[in-house]
């Protein structure tokens, strides 16, 4: 009888074994998962943000080049491929603070604000700044 009751003890200690092997395995694992869900999120993040700042690049542009055209240029919402740039111009001087809102359109959303000084000078017209995510 103590033969069989010896070989229960040494079944339930490998059973024991087995499982808090497991245990931690099945935690590195997710632990492995999760950081690669995360830095997938990083890379988009940061694509992202990278193509809200081509399309506010554009917009400045487009605006800069209105402004040349028309002095009294005051701003409006312009439809680009990816999204949409709202812009609006107020003038102190002879320099003209253009404010961009830029929308992103993918999911979710992304909009970011930006603002521009330019001078202007007759016909001539020149960048003074350029501020990335500027508080409206």
């Amino acid at each position: 009888m103590k033969k069989n009751t010896y070989q229960q003890k040494n079944g339930f200690a490998a059973l024991i074994v087995i499982t808090v092997t497991s245990a931690i395995l099945l935690a590195a694992a997710m632990t492995a998962g999760f950081l690669g869900i995360q830095e997938v999120d990083n890379v988009l993040t940061g694509q992202r943000t990278a193509q809200v700042q081509v399309l506010a690049k554009s917009c400045l542009e487009d605006s800069l080049l209105r402004l040349r055209l028309d002095p009294s240029y005051a701003g409006s919402t312009l439809n680009l491929n990816q999204g949409t740039c709202v812009v609006s111009i107020s003038t102190s001087g002879n320099e003209k603070n253009i404010n961009l809102t830029v929308t992103l359109n993918t999911q979710p959303i992304l909009k970011k604000n930006y603002q521009a000084v330019a001078r202007q000078k007759g016909k001539s017209l020149s960048l003074i700044s350029f501020d990335f995510d500027y508080p409206l």
